[in-house]
C-alpha cells in the first residue's frame, strides 16, 4: 500500500469474498490507498468464492468486467 502513489495505470481488482490465501482485507486496504491517491480502481467481489472463481455466474461477472475494463483502457 505504500507504493499506491506510484501506480498510474488503471487498476481492476477482483476478489473472492471467502478467499483465505489473499484475504479481502488486503484488497480493501489497497483500494483505499489507491483512492487516497486519486485513483478509481474497478472493484469486484464474488461472494462465497475463494481464491479463483468456480461458479459460472462469478466467472461471467469477472470476464464481463475484464472485457469492459480492457475495452475502456486499451481499446479493441
Amino acid at each position: 500500500m505504500q507504493l499506491a502513489a506510484r501506480i498510474r495505470a488503471p487498476v481492476l481488482m477482483a476478489y473472492g469474498g471467502s478467499d483465505v490465501r489473499v484475504p479481502i482485507q488486503h484488497g480493501t486496504g489497497m483500494k483505499s490507498a489507491l483512492e487516497h491517491e486519486g485513483q478509481h480502481p474497478i472493484w469486484i467481489v464474488a461472494d462465497g468464492e475463494g481464491h479463483g472463481f468456480q461458479r459460472m455466474e462469478s466467472k461471467g461477472m469477472f470476464y464481463g468486467a475484464m472485457k469492459r475494463f480492457l475495452d475502456e483502457n486499451i481499446g479493441h
